[in-house]
């Protein structure tokens, strides 16, 4: 698990950002540039002073229209950070969690504002950059109080993003059959769809090329299944690999590790 992070960065031209995970949950403060966010194919706008939420689970990317200047917070939060406030009624987490994959990942500027949340990220910034006896304490507090108001707003939120109709049920069927057949071939036939037309409308919808989120969906469950401490030939075949020597290949490029050194 990593470690609780602040990060404000300003950049005088908008970089590439891959789709990526993050081992902690992220609060994404936007603040300056021209830009949609793509979380599991699902398409949001982006205004000054909008925030996003996505858990570990949620493959990610800002899209930029041009190349002007851009300027972001993000705050990453490991997942037993506010452990101690836990109680059987409330989970301070629940708004990174009780969500489907890729849906009210977004809180509009408005509600930010009228919120105070933008009040929130204020102070957890001076005590973020600045070493102070209370700074964890009072990170911990603004925290709290910020996710609250996250769980708050999405009670009553109808913002889902972009994917819509077919393409929503192709996300949602690759997620539940990782370890099945999960070629164009065999897809096409699932939605009585041509193939090409799948791939083309699955890449102009969601931003991703169908195979290349089959393979970061698959590696994440790979990795979750090898914390388990189940071998890693096991693994690939529950993760769909047929040949151990693809699932190996695949998962030291999207991971940067072989299986075993993951699992150690």
């Amino acid at each position: 698990m990593g470690k609780y992070r602040f990060d404000e960065k300003y950049f005088a031209k908008a970089p590439t950002v891959n789709f990526h995970l993050h081992d902690n949950y992220e609060i994404y403060y936007f603040l300056m540039g021209d830009a949609n966010y793509y979380v599991e194919g699902n398409i949001y706008t982006l205004e000054k002073g909008d925030i996003l939420l996505t858990n570990d689970k949620e493959l990610h990317a800002p899209v930029f229209h041009n190349n002007d200047g851009y300027e972001r917070i993000f705050i990453s939060v490991p997942k037993d950070y506010l452990s101690e406030f836990v109680t059987d009624t409330f989970h301070p987490m629940d708004c990174f969690e009780k969500r489907r994959l890729g849906e009210k990942n977004k809180i509009d500027h408005r509600l930010v504002k009228a919120c105070g949340i933008d009040k929130h990220i204020a102070e957890i910034k001076k005590y973020s950059t600045e070493e102070m006896p209370e700074s964890e304490a009072m990170i911990k507090c603004h925290l709290m109080l910020m996710l609250h108001a996250f769980h708050e707003i999405l009670q009553i939120s109808d913002e889902t993003g972009g994917r819509q109709g077919k393409m929503q049920s192709v996300v949602e069927y690759i997620n539940k059959h990782l370890e099945d057949d999960l070629s164009l071939t065999q897809l096409g036939k699932v939605f009585y769809l041509n193939k090409y037309y799948l791939a083309h409308c699955f890449k102009n919808e969601t931003g991703f090329t169908i195979g290349d989120y089959i393979a970061k969906k698959r590696i994440l469950l790979a990795r979750e299944l090898l914390s388990e401490g189940i071998s890693s030939l096991e693994v690939a075949g529950r993760v769909g690999y047929s040949e151990y020597s693809s699932f190996y290949r695949a998962f030291k490029k999207i991971t940067g590790k072989s299986p075993r050194a993951l699992k150690k």
